[in-house]
């Protein structure tokens, strides 16, 4: 019950942030404008379409969690608001996990409107619905469940500057584990090995998030990929949340 209202709260706060609106209505018109190069995609229409909006919505879905996710913590405690709640019999980690929960439900929104207008443009352009589109939007909440958890860890002890550049590195760095893994398995020096190493399985492999390649092409995802990312993802955010509980603890509110 507790953290049922510091997610409604949450939500509420996240809601009433204009960069919340205006991310997602660059969101909505950059799948929108796709329509603009069909006529040039000389029978691609629905392979262009696909990836231009599927990208969008894991673009955008990220924007929303570095221009909403990462001031939300620092707010709360910048207005004082989190020593009031927390002055209640309320738990830290049940303030972490109702923000945590707060956020993903604005950006599992979001991803459901930016993926109902795609289908809807795949529609008008190509004349046919395109339900695999629900699987892309899937894969691009898996991605906001796991960016999510690190927002709100990086908030627990950044600023929303700093929390926004290490959300947007893990996603470059995640977006690029495959590289890691190359490096990795090529071996070198063992010192620079191990580094390497320990990068690639601390940072989230956004890699085998991405499904953007098959839905274009047709390729079909296997039901085993979908349970371990899935499977991968939540664990992924489980750690960063404790690890976030953990730092909170150590943060002197009074």
């Amino acid at each position: 019950m507790r953290i049922s209202a510091i997610v409604l709260n949450t939500f509420r706060e996240a809601i009433r942030e204009k960069a919340l609106y205006l991310v997602v209505a660059f969101g909505i018109l950059l799948i929108i404008s796709g329509r603009l190069v069909t006529p040039l995609a000389l029978g691609e229409e629905a392979k262009i379409m696909t990836d231009l909006g599927l990208s969008a919505l894991s673009l955008f879905s990220l924007l929303i969690v570095v221009l909403v996710g990462t001031s939300l913590l620092r707010k709360e405690m910048e207005r004082h608001t989190a020593y009031s709640v927390l002055s209640k019999p309320v738990r830290r980690e049940e303030f972490i996990l109702g923000k945590y929960l707060g956020l993903l439900l604005t950006v599992t929104l979001a991803i459901f409107l930016m993926s109902l207008i795609l289908i809807l443009t795949l529609r008008m352009t190509t004349g046919k619905w395109e339900p695999v589109m629900l699987l892309g939007a899937f894969f691009a909440f898996l991605e906001a469940v796991v960016l999510t958890g690190a927002a709100v860890f990086f908030s627990t002890f950044a600023g929303s500057v700093t929390s926004s550049l290490f959300i947007l590195s893990i996603y470059v760095l995640g977006e690029t584990s495959g590289s890691l893994k190359y490096w990795v398995d090529r071996g070198g020096s063992q010192l620079g090995k191990g580094a390497v190493s320990l990068a690639y399985y601390m940072l989230p492999n956004l890699t085998a998030l991405n499904v953007r390649g098959e839905l274009v092409h047709g390729v079909p995802v296997t039901a085993e990929r979908i349970i371990f990312c899935f499977s991968y993802s939540l664990l992924y955010a489980f750690a960063t949340l404790a690890i976030a509980v953990l730092v909170f603890r150590r943060r002197d509110l009074a």
